[in-house]
C-alpha cells in the first residue's frame, strides 16, 4: 500500500510564507540602509562643511579643515575654493601625494588653471622632479603671464637646474612685474641674480647686484655678506 505524501497544513503554508517575506523586507531595508550610506552629501550639508572647514584653515587647524573640507568637495565637486584651500591642507600636513592628486583633479575640471599649474610645479621642485616641474612652472606663467609667485618658482627652478641664462630673464621680468614700490622683494630679486652671476663667475656684475640689494634693504644680510 502506498503511503500518501504528507502536505504542509494550512498554518504551516502560512509560517513559511511570513518568513519568505520577512527575509525579504529585511533585503530590501538592507539595499536602502546600503544605498544611503553610498550617498553624496547634500549641496547645503557641503556649503555648510564648507564655511566650517574655512573658519578651521584659517585657524591653522588642518586636521579638522581637512575633514570638512573633504564633505565640501563630496557634496559639490565643481566647488573651486574648496578644492583649492582642502588641496592646500594637504601641503600643510606635509601630504605632498595627496596635494598632488588634489591639484590633478583640480586641472580636469580647469585645464587652465594657472594656480593648479604652478601648485603642481612647486611640488614636483621640491620632489626634485625639475623637468617636469619647469613645465608646470612655464605653463603657469604662460596662462597667468602676471602671476609672480609663479615667475619667481620658476626662475628658482632654473637656477636649481643650472639653467642661469633663464633664471636670470626670469629674475627680470619679476622685477618689472613687481615694480619699484616693494623695495624689500626686489632687494631679494636682486641678491638671487647676484647669486646667480657670481655662480656663473661673472663678480663685477654680481657686486652690482649685491649692492643694489642692499640699498634697497639695509637688513639684508645674505646680500651684505656676498659683498665682504
Amino acid at each position: 500500500m502506498v503511503k500518501e505524501s504528507k502536505r504542509p497544513t494550512l498554518n504551516n503554508t502560512l509560517l513559511v510564507a511570513g518568513i519568505v517575506v520577512l527575509v525579504l523586507a529585511l533585503g530590501v531595508t538592507a539595499i536602502i540602509v546600503n544605498n544611503n550610506a553610498n550617498d553624496s552629501i547634500s549641496a547645503k550639508e557641503a556649503a555648510a562643511a564648507k564655511a566650517k572647514g574655512l573658519e578651521l584653515y584659517r585657524q591653522g587647524k588642518w586636521d579638522s579643515a581637512l575633514s570638512e573640507l573633504k564633505k565640501a568637495v563630496d557634496g559639490n565637486p565643481n566647488d573651486m575654493t574648496a578644492q583649492f584651500k582642502l588641496a592646500f591642507s594637504y601641503e600643510q600636513k606635509g601630504m605632498l601625494d595627496d596635494a598632488f592628486k588634489r591639484y590633478e583633479e583640480i586641472l580636469k575640471l580647469n585645464k587652465s588653471s594657472a594656480d593648479a599649474h604652478y601648485s603642481i610645479g612647486r611640488i614636483l621642485v621640491e620632489k626634485r622632479d625639475l623637468d617636469k616641474g619647469i613645465a608646470e612652472l612655464e605653463t603657469a606663467t604662460k596662462l597667468n603671464p602676471s602671476f609672480t609667485s609663479a615667475h619667481a618658482a620658476l626662475a628658482d627652478a632654473y637656477f636649481q637646474k643650472n639653467q642661469y641664462a633663464n633664471a636670470l630673464a626670469t629674475y627680470t621680468k619679476l622685477e618689472k612685474l613687481i615694480g619699484k614700490n616693494d623695495t624689500l622683494y626686489l632687494s631679494r630679486i636682486h641678491t638671487a641674480k647676484g647669486q646667480i652671476l657670481k655662480q656663473g663667475g661673472k663678480d663685477d656684475e654680481a657686486r652690482r647686484e649685491f649692492t643694489l640689494a642692499v640699498q634697497l634693504d639695509k637688513n639684508n644680510k645674505e646680500a651684505a655678506a656676498a659683498l665682504k
